[in-house]
């Protein structure tokens, strides 16, 4: 019997690199029961197990199994894809031994949050003075009205 392989290719959706560690479940979508947990390599590549193509009655072809693809962890600094994708190996013939079907999934970086603005070198020197003088005032104010209440008791 013909049996189905999934090869997922995992890239940036501007460079086109590969990108390394984005993780995937493959689920039977009639019976939503996890078949395998799968993770991109260097090579942005995840291969599955050899997974069934379909059910078969009194030795022949009857319907193909339909996987459903989820990805479950990006790569951080990327969105995560929340579309879910349709797997279905097509029968050709018991002949053909291995079904390869390969999708290719891109992910986008997260853009910058906007007015968010990086700190650049500081070139002048814009500090707000007010307060640290008002303070230096005030307790200098203190100090001497302090001073003036001794000198005070002093003489009395």
């Amino acid at each position: 019997r013909a049996m189905g392989q999934l090869v997922i290719v995992k890239t940036d959706a501007d460079s086109k690199a590969a990108l390394e560690g984005v993780e995937f479940v493959l689920m039977e979508k009639e019976t939503g029961k996890e078949v395998e947990r799968l993770k991109t390599g260097k090579d942005g590549k995840a291969v599955s197990s050899l997974l069934p193509i379909g059910t078969y009655e009194n030795g022949t072809f009857k319907e193909p199994i339909t996987y459903v693809l989820k990805e479950t962890a990006a790569l951080e600094g990327y969105e995560k894809t929340e579309e879910e994708w349709e797997i279905v190996f097509s029968y050709q013939n018991d002949k053909t031994p291995v079904i390869e079907v390969v999708k290719e999934i891109q992910n986008k970086k997260i853009p910058e949050a906007p007015g968010t603005v990086k700190p650049g070198p500081k070139t002048g020197d814009d500090t707000n003075w007010f307060l640290p003088l008002l303070a230096l005032g005030v307790s200098a104010g203190m100090v001497a009205g302090l001073l003036y209440y001794r000198k005070r008791q002093k003489k009395a």
